[in-house]
C-alpha cells in the first residue's frame, strides 16, 4: 500500500491542486494512515490471533469494536481534512466541537447515559457557538453555497467521530 502510494502521489497531488486543495500531503498522509489501520484490524480480525494469557481467541464483538473505532475515527479525519481547505481554521475548530453534544446524544441513546444539568447546558452553548458561526460565516458576501457545503462535511464529521467513541466506551468498559 505504502509503494502505491509514493508512485500514485504525483497523480494524486495533480488531482487535488487541480481542485485547489492545498493540504495534499496532509489529505495523503491520512489516507496512508487510514489503510494501514484498517488493514491492519482487517488482518487481525481474519487472523483470530490467540490471547497469549488465556490462549483463547479475541472475541469477535471486541475485534469488530475496533473495527468500527478505526473506521468511524479514519472517516471523521478524512471529512476534516477535505473541508478544512474551504473553510477558515476558526470555522473547522468550533464544527470539530460538535462531537461532544453528538456524543452525548449517542451515548444516551445506546449506552443509557443520563448527564447533569451543566453538561446540557455545555451541549446546548457549544451548538449555540456552532449555529452563530456558521450563520456569520454564510452571510459574508465572500462565501456561496459551495462554502456552505463543505461547512456540512465539516460538521457532519462529528457522526462518525461519535459513533467511534461510543464504541470506545463499550469496548473499554467492558
Amino acid at each position: 500500500m505504502f509503494i502505491f502510494l509514493l508512485t500514485s502521489e504525483a497523480l494524486i497531488r495533480k488531482a487535488v491542486t487541480t481542485v485547489g486543495m492545498v493540504n495534499y500531503l496532509v489529505f495523503l498522509i491520512f489516507i496512508l494512515i487510514s489503510c494501514c489501520t484498517v488493514g491492519f484490524f482487517i488482518i487481525m480480525f481474519l487472523s483470530n490471533r490467540k490471547n497469549r494469557v488465556s490462549n483463547a481467541p479475541p472475541p469477535k464483538k471486541v475485534l469488530f469494536s475496533y473495527f468500527i473505532i478505526s473506521i468511524g475515527d479514519t472517516v471523521s479525519f478524512i471529512m476534516i481534512i477535505l473541508s478544512a481547505a474551504y473553510i477558515t481554521a476558526s470555522t473547522s475548530t468550533i464544527l470539530m466541537q460538535a462531537v461532544i453534544p453528538v456524543t452525548m446524544v449517542l451515548s444516551y441513546l445506546f449506552l443509557k447515559r443520563r448527564y447533569h444539568l451543566v453538561h446540557y447546558v455545555s451541549a446546548f452553548i457549544l451548538l449555540a457557538a456552532i449555529l452563530a458561526d456558521v450563520i456569520k460565516d454564510t452571510s459574508d458576501s465572500d462565501h456561496d453555497a459551495y462554502d456552505f457545503t463543505w461547512m456540512m462535511v465539516g460538521l457532519l464529521s462529528a457522526i462518525p467521530a461519535s459513533i467511534a467513541s461510543v464504541f470506545k466506551e463499550i469496548t473499554m468498559v467492558t
